[in-house]
């Protein structure tokens, strides 16, 4: 593909923003980031140990994971941008249509153009996306990771594939890397920023936010803890899973149906959270149930609660939690 963006396609990307960040209703901040939050970006941030990193049109942003979040501004989350120019839209942008979510107008979700984002660069909270966009944002991300075919069943809210270079969405695609560049160099730049440690601070405690993916355990797992999976007809196929260059753990959620009980059995774990004590906390639409302290360490069963009629589409997210 062509490293030299035509002009015409750079104004189409662009004519639009101010107009589409304008109509954008700002909402009080949550306590927390989750997976399908909307955000504006900054234009300019400035951090100590991190170079002044400046947008002309800062984009705003969809949360698709969060590797930490205690409050800092060094947390770093992946986020996808969003635009208005659905025109563009291939099979890994996500079509967002009035109604399904926050904002008063349609828009897509370029889930193949995800970046790491600090949350310094946060600016204004605009809602989320609605629970059906989020689950199938998350199918999204997880099949373009996983190198899948995407379902059958996501096939109306997103575009057709790009078959070549002449496609003049390759080019718009171009255009969009670049646009969010500005969000990459400031949370890489973090990466190895410089700075003072305070004196005697405690361990940080990890908080992993993940929205759970209804698929396969054994399509997360790897060699023989993938077999052992595939040969558990029992097990039902949800699955809580990060990854990260550092942390990553493969949860899955199980429900033991004649004691009204759900619990975790733990697949895999890295060795930077091998044997920490970890609390689940499983976010319903009506309520929270929360675990009691475990070890995390593979094969490990956690009991997280009693939940009578249990429904796997009514968790909103599932929070990991290290102490």
């Amino acid at each position: 593909m062509s490293k030299r963006i035509p002009e015409v396609i750079r104004e189409i990307s662009r004519e639009r923003a101010p107009q589409f960040f304008k109509v954008s209703r700002k909402l009080s901040p949550p306590a927390t980031l989750a997976v399908g939050q909307i955000w504006s970006t900054h234009s300019l941030l400035e951090l100590p140990g991190v170079a002044t990193v400046t947008a002309d049109e800062p984009r705003l942003i969809v949360v698709l994971s969060i590797q930490e979040d205690s409050g800092s501004p060094y947390d770093q989350l992946t986020a996808a941008p969003i635009s208005p120019m659905t025109w563009a839209a291939t099979n890994f942008d996500l079509l967002v249509p009035i109604g399904e979510s926050t904002l008063p107008y349609s828009y897509m979700v370029e889930a193949w153009n995800e970046a790491p984002v600090l949350r310094a660069h946060l600016r204004s909270y605009l809602g989320s996306l609605s629970d059906n966009a989020i689950r199938v944002l998350q199918t999204l991300h997880v099949s373009r990771i996983l190198d899948e075919a995407l379902p059958e069943k996501v096939s109306a809210w997103v575009g057709l594939p790009i078959n070549d270079d002449s496609d003049a969405r390759a080019g718009f695609q171009e255009s969009e890397v670049e646009a969010v560049q500005y969000l990459a160099r400031a949370a890489t730049a973090a990466l190895f920023a410089d700075l003072p440690s305070p004196i005697a601070e405690p361990a940080r405690k990890k908080r992993f936010q993940i929205q759970p993916v209804f698929s396969n355990v054994e399509n997360f797992l790897k060699g023989s803890r993938r077999a052992f999976a595939a040969s558990q007809p029992t097990m039902s196929d949800i699955v809580v899973s990060t990854a990260s260059s550092e942390d990553s753990f493969v949860l899955q959620i199980l429900e033991r149906r004649r004691e009204s009980l759900i619990y975790a059995l733990v697949h895999e774990v890295s060795p930077s959270l091998e044997g920490q004590s970890f609390v689940i906390t499983v976010i319903l639409k009506e309520r929270e149930i929360r675990s009691e302290p475990a070890i995390m360490r593979t094969d490990e069963q956690v009991i997280i609660g009693n939940v009578s009629r249990f429904d796997k589409n009514n968790i909103v997210q599932v929070n990991i939690d290290f102490e």
